[in-house]
Formats: C-alpha cells, sequence, structure tokens
C-alpha cells in the first residue's frame, strides 16, 4: 500500500487519530502545483488544482483498517482519492477540485479543531455501518450541531459533590441509531448516596444538540407571539392534535451563540426582528431522555402587523405565528391548552417580570 498525504485538518495528530483508529506521526510534507481550500470554515481543506503549495504530512505503512478509515472519513466529505507528487515521493491523497479561500491551518486549529475532532468521534462511530454518502450535508450539520453542544456542556456544571470524571463508571458506549438526531446507549455505574457503586445499568438518550428557545414580547401593546407547526414527536406519541403552539425556536448552530441562533430563529419562523434578548433560564429539556438543553429567551420586539406563514422550504418546514394579549396567553396557561413546557416556562417567567419590562418600554 503506498503513502497518503494528508493536509488541511488532517495535519491535526488530535483529530487524525481519531480518523485512523491509531496513532500515527507524519513526516512533513509539501506538495507542489496543489493549494489547499477551504470547503467551510469548520470543514476541512479541499486539495484543488491551481497554482501553489499545500503543506501537509506524509503517512507511511498504515494498515488496511487505518487506510479504509481514512477512505472513508474523507469520503463523508465527497472527498476523493488523488494521485499526487510530493517532495517525499509520490503519494495518495484525499481532495477533490474546488474554488475558495485558500484554508488557513492555524486559524482552522484555534477556531474550528475542537468542534471537528468532537463531530469526527461520531462520524468514525457510523462510519464503517453507512456508506459514506449517506451522511449528507444535513446529516453532517446536525453531527456537528450535536458536537458543538457536547463542547458546551462542561460549562453546565453545578456545585455540588460528587462528578461524572469520580464517581461514573462507563463500561460501554453504542451507537445503534444516527439520522438527523442520534442514539446514545451506555452501560454505567454511578455512585449511589450511601458511597457504594450502582450495578451496571445500561440507559438509553436521544443526542440533539443545545436548543434555543425566543417568545417575542411587544411591552407597548403587551402581546406576544406564538408559532404553531406540525410535530412529528406528539404524533408518534398517538397525539391526536400533533399541531403545537410553541415559541420559535431551534437547534444552535455550530460556531453560533444561543443568543444569535435566538435571534435568527426569530426571522426564519416568525419574520420578527427582535430588538435585545431577556434571558430566561437555561435547563435540560427532558433529562429522563433527551440530551437537548434548552437556552430560553424573550424577545422584546415590536409586533404590530406580525403574524404570517414562515419557516425554512428546504426543512419542510410550514409554521403560521399568531400574536395574542398577554392575558391570553395566561389564560391558555392556566387552562392547560398550551402543552409545549418551553413556552409554560417563558410565559410564567414573563407573568413575573411583566410590569418591568413595560416600565422599560
Amino acid at each position: 500500500m503506498g503513502d497518503f498525504f494528508v493536509f488541511g485538518s488532517l495535519r491535526d495528530a488530535a483529530l487524525r487519530e481519531i480518523v485512523l483508529g491509531q496513532s500515527v506521526p507524519g513526516r512533513p510534507a509539501r506538495c507542489n502545483g496543489r493549494r489547499a481550500v477551504a470547503m467551510r470554515p469548520q470543514g476541512p481543506a479541499a486539495l484543488a488544482l491551481g497554482e501553489g503549495e499545500v503543506a501537509g504530512e506524509l503517512l507511511c505503512d498504515l494498515t488496511v483498517e487505518a487506510a479504509t478509515r481514512l477512505a472513508n472519513y474523507t469520503a463523508v466529505f465527497q472527498a476523493q482519492p488523488v494521485d499526487v507528487q510530493t517532495d517525499q515521493g509520490p503519494a495518495i491523497a484525499f481532495g477533490l477540485a474546488d474554488d475558495g479561500a485558500v484554508f488557513d491551518f492555524d486559524h482552522w486549529q484555534e477556531r474550528w479543531a475542537p468542534l471537528a475532532r468532537a463531530a469526527a468521534q461520531e462520524i468514525m462511530g457510523h462510519v464503517d455501518r453507512r456508506r459514506p454518502e449517506d451522511f449528507g450535508a444535513h446529516r453532517l450539520k446536525a453531527i456537528e450541531t450535536r458536537a458543538a453542544a457536547l463542547l458546551r456542556a462542561p460549562d453546565r456544571s453545578r456545585n455540588r459533590p460528587g462528578s461524572a470524571q469520580g464517581d461514573v463508571v462507563l463500561h460501554e458506549r453504542h451507537r445503534p441509531y444516527m439520522n438527523f438526531f442520534t442514539l446514545d446507549e451506555v452501560d454505567v455505574q454511578y455512585r449511589r448516596y450511601d458511597g457504594s457503586l450502582s450495578p451496571v445499568m445500561n440507559r438509553a438518550a436521544l443526542k440533539v444538540g443545545d436548543a434555543a428557545v425566543v417568545l417575542p414580547y411587544d411591552p407597548v401593546r403587551d402581546c406576544v407571539l406564538i408559532v404553531e407547526q406540525f410535530r412529528a414527536a406528539p404524533y408518534i406519541a398517538g397525539d391526536l392534535s400533533p399541531w403545537i403552539w410553541e415559541p420559535p425556536a431551534g437547534l444552535v448552530d455550530p460556531g453560533e451563540t444561543p443568543d444569535e441562533a435566538a435571534y435568527r430563529e426569530a426571522e426564519e419562523e416568525a419574520k420578527v426582528r427582535l430588538e435585545r434578548l431577556e434571558p430566561v433560564v437555561k435547563a435540560y429539556s427532558s433529562t429522563g431522555s433527551s440530551t437537548e438543553f434548552a437556552h430560553i429567551y424573550i424577545g422584546i420586539a415590536n409586533l404590530d402587523g406580525a403574524g404570517a406563514v414562515a419557516g425554512i422550504e428546504a426543512e419542510g418546514e410550514d409554521i403560521r405565528s399568531e400574536v395574542i394579549p398577554f392575558d391570553r396567553l395566561m389564560e391558555g396557561v392556566e387552562q392547560g391548552r398550551f402543552v409545549n413546557l418551553h413556552l409554560v416556562t417563558a410565559a410564567l417567567w414573563l407573568a413575573l417580570n411583566r410590569d418591568r419590562l413595560r416600565n422599560l418600554a
């Protein structure tokens, strides 16, 4: 088997170890007559034809398993094997002809490397069971969304005795399912309150990501905007009315802050431009079944004339919005007409802070 020339993000030794399944030291090499082009900020670099020189590393004597893993990982990003000539001799690289900004490895490593490594952990957990072309841009973005949430998770730690590092023993992790969401299954023990370890237990959680949830509120008109859309989960649960009233909400994209996602979702789902955000709470949506962590806000806005059908057609969204008085919102909460917990949470917070917000208007 020939030598492999890796460049772009695969110059990162930690990422490369995840991809190859083993630590393989590389030898510095350069490839003339090519250039590394950034496919997208957080992604790998494409090997493009054209004037230039690409810095990379030469991997020699890869095992068949490691070479296969490398080919499968790069194929997820639609790269193809290319014969190249390096200053160390001929080699195989993985790339595709593409135009774009020249790939800046130092910037990528500082800004995007942790995300790429976390995403690669999930990709490599599925790549031997799925064809690379099955991933697609939609699934790849979902993987990176979950990876970004995973990187934010340590910041949620609270002051309590015990920690996951010392008081939880992981025996096995499985990923039996991957699509837009993924299912993680673990065999674990945890420290009980009497100090002993629990028996080994099998538990599962749907891995989602971080969500930004924002209830637009107009303090001058004392009204809110809520959206309604078909939701598959209530339908699957057997709910005969799976069109649910909610605040605008969506997953926090890779490289995006929860605040930025809240502003974006209000525009995408309701065509509302928010003036500012009032943080409500940051909390897990369902600790018994899902990893989703919600960042809930009240979004101050002028809701005069608001209310439309919106959503991103490419994502199958068909969302209608309605502006209702605050009193009608609370009446719906009290009578149990709203079954979205994020909406109820935001409404109760608004009830406590409404006078302050109106006095600031």
